[in-house]
């Protein structure tokens, strides 16, 4: 991506950025979690998505 468009572009930064990452992974997810209703399978999801929530304020705080 960023030898097309650039290290500094937009769409460079939306593929590296830790917070970003988070949300393309969530919206791989999320949908996925829907379907599967009130099961563990959805719990076990939102506890990653919050462990990757969770991950991002540290990042965001440590740098």
């Amino acid at each position: 991506m960023a030898e097309r468009f650039g290290d500094e572009s937009g769409p460079a930064y939306l593929v590296t950025c830790g917070w970003c990452t988070g949300i393309w992974a969530a919206a791989s997810v999320v949908p996925l979690a829907f379907l599967a209703g009130d099961t563990t399978v959805f719990r076990v999801v939102a506890m990653v998505l919050t462990l990757s929530y969770l991950a991002g304020l540290a990042s965001a705080w440590l740098d």
